[in-house]
């Protein structure tokens, strides 16, 4: 093909059939060898409306899939199955809304924060494989975010590089530049650097307290996200719901020489987290997959010099060690992360944050069933403050939702 077609999404497409054919996968193969091989349609912007509620379920069903939470079992299964799920989305996905539209909570936005919470949960147990499989803190950041940004590029270089729906000004690209060091680099290097001379029930609390500096952040610089007494009553009476899940090792002093620089590390990834949720919802129109992709390459440029900075070269890990960050920069970061966007997009970083009080219960949960960990005194009430301060906070969303 001429040289100035070669960048589209038809070569690209043709790249990507040309691996896959290598790759004997079988009946799954086939069915994206179709996909790929069929020639889509243009979708009129009615279609592409219609077809957001499908687009939902496939992403859910993915997260869902029994494949995708089992690491060590055919990662590259489970990372094929995850590029087809993307692949057959269809070309004109749904623009992501504007800052100013107000936050629409369905029961689509419920669904997502539960999955994103029992994933994100979850997660910790995996982390531990890694690093008892000899991983380092840094280059296993370094690792399943480098994964994910290569994974998530291959999927959107296949719907053509989509981002924003129109031409914007030079100070948005440069927003989109800082989310993505906030979003995922930043917070890593600095829970990285800070576990090691704080608790890990100080690290958790700081986790949870990312609600509470999103709620005053998106009162002054968001539509429709009012702070009003009964959402910041709730958000508190979960936050002591998460203190209380946590225990008394929450604040108890590590004795470490370094413990004040490093909670202040701790409580700084919060609130990159929670700033880097009110840039991403004020950026225009934008295609959710571009999203999602732009800051994680970013993240890998940054994250990968600073992990050879502090730990030098890596070491080759086993494969088992290799299929489990595959696994976490494939699920947790890569997927996860693309239902994180679509939700801060369209219920809102405030509604998002919910995730937050959600993970230490998994945690905890998962940590009791898998590894045999025994599940502290004050579950029922730390879990009936979590719930009850949800309900408190989104008491109109839960109204408006079981009045259907």
């Amino acid at each position: 093909r001429p040289a100035a077609q070669r960048c589209g999404p038809f070569y690209f497409r043709r790249i990507i059939r040309h691996v896959l054919i290598r790759l004997p996968l079988g009946p799954v193969q086939a069915i994206a060898m179709r996909a790929l091989a069929r020639p889509r349609k243009a979708q009129s912007a009615k279609a592409a409306h219609a077809s957001a509620d499908v687009t939902k379920i496939q992403f859910i069903v993915s997260f869902l899939s029994g494949k995708l939470f089992l690491p060590v079992y055919t990662t590259r299964t489970a990372c094929f199955g995850f590029l087809r799920t993307a692949l057959v989305l269809p070309t004109a996905l749904p623009q992501s809304g504007a800052m100013d539209s107000t936050p629409k909570i369905t029961p689509w936005s419920w669904l997502m924060i539960a999955v994103l919470g029992l994933t994100w949960g979850g997660t910790f147990l995996v982390i531990e494989l890694a690093l008892s499989g000899g991983m380092t803190p840094f280059w296993l950041a370094a690792s399943r975010i480098t994964f994910a940004a290569l994974l998530m590029c291959i999927v959107w270089g296949v719907l053509g590089f989509p981002l924003f729906a129109e031409p914007v000004s030079g100070g948005n690209w440069c927003n989109l530049l800082i989310i993505s060091a906030l979003s995922s680099a930043v917070p890593f290097t600095l829970l990285a650097w800070g576990q090691q001379y704080v608790s890990s029930g100080f690290a958790g609390v700081s986790m949870a307290a990312v609600a509470l500096i999103v709620l005053p952040l998106a009162h002054f610089a968001l539509p429709g996200e009012r702070m009003t007494p009964r959402k910041v009553a709730g958000f508190l009476v979960g936050f002591v719901g998460v203190v209380i899940l946590i225990g008394a090792q929450a604040f108890q002093s590590s004795g470490a020489a370094l413990e004040t620089p490093g909670r202040l590390a701790c409580v700084g990834a919060a609130a990159c987290y929670a700033v880097g949720s009110i840039m991403l919802r004020r950026l225009p129109k934008a295609h959710p997959i571009g999203l999602t992709t732009l800051p994680l390459l970013i993240g890998a440029g940054i994250i990968l010099p600073t992990a050879w900075l502090v730990e030098g070269p890596p070491t080759l890990p086993s494969s088992q060690t290799l299929a489990v960050v595959a696994f976490l920069g494939l699920v947790p970061t890569a997927a996860a992360n693309c239902l994180r966007v679509v939700v801060v997009r369209s219920a809102g970083p405030v509604f998002m944050t919910l995730v937050n009080y959600q993970v230490p219960v998994w945690s905890v949960l998962l940590g009791s069933l898998f590894l045999g960990e025994a599940l502290p005194s004050a579950l029922l009430l730390a879990m009936s403050l979590i719930l009850s301060g949800v309900a408190l906070s989104q008491y109109g969303a839960l109204k408006r939702l079981f009045s259907r």
